[in-house]
């Protein structure tokens, strides 16, 4: 049997992605799963061994816990990329869309749409929100457990998302604009998780490849 599991925190794959993987095993026997979620819960799943590796977007903010976390649970973390903006991301009609220039502050009037939050999570709601949210307007938000469903809220509401430029092509094929914010605090760090000296398997290694030229990063 090929088997591929992989666990993705905050980040959306493209739908094609599986299916290229799937091909290239070229084996009437197959499992590939995908685990949806957020940070903590990635860094258990590799760590246990129900997923082979995993691919973690951590803000700055998060970084330094993150890393002493995954050094813990003897799990090795690699950069993929440079450290980015963060985007908010809102569907094509969304009243933001119309903003030459946009900052944290004109995002409070709007829900924001998110997974069920975990202790990484709690450490950006300072980062975000709390310094710079005015005190008329109270904080709302829109939580959701799969990243399908945050999509069709992102598509039918609007609330908006903190996102990534990683997803950006992505999600821009489902109508979502992708808008820089002028004072983001901290920046984004696309990360792969997996188990200190244990080498990837072949499904693992020809998915991160196909995933690192998709995103026309280079291959490690």
């Amino acid at each position: 049997m090929s088997r591929l599991h992989v666990s993705v925190a905050l980040l959306f794959l493209k739908d094609s992605l599986p299916e290229t993987v799937y091909r290239q095993m070229n084996t009437p026997d197959a499992e590939i799963c995908f685990y949806e979620t957020t940070l903590e819960p990635l860094l258990e799943q590799v760590a246990e061994g129900r997923s082979e590796l995993g691919l973690a977007v951590v803000n700055d903010h998060q970084l330094p816990l993150f890393t002493c976390m995954s050094q813990a649970r003897e799990l090795e973390l690699t950069p993929l990329d440079e450290p980015r903006p963060p985007f908010v991301q809102v569907h094509s009609a969304h009243p933001l869309t119309r903003q030459q220039q946009l900052c944290c502050r004109q995002l409070f009037e709007y829900p924001r749409l998110m997974a069920p939050a975990d202790f990484f999570t709690n450490l950006n709601q300072a980062v975000y929100e709390d310094m710079k949210r005015p005190a008329h307007l109270p904080r709302r938000t829109i939580v959701a457990n799969s990243y399908h469903t945050i999509l069709r809220m992102l598509r039918n509401t609007n609330g908006y998302m903190i996102g990534n430029c990683w997803q950006q092509e992505e999600l821009a094929a489902c109508g979502i604009r992708s808008l820089h914010l002028t004072d983001a605090p901290v920046r984004l760090n696309l990360m792969l998780v997996r188990r200190q000296r244990q080498e990837l398997s072949g499904c693992a290694s020809r998915f991160l490849e196909e995933f690192l030229r998709d995103q026309n990063l280079p291959q490690i």
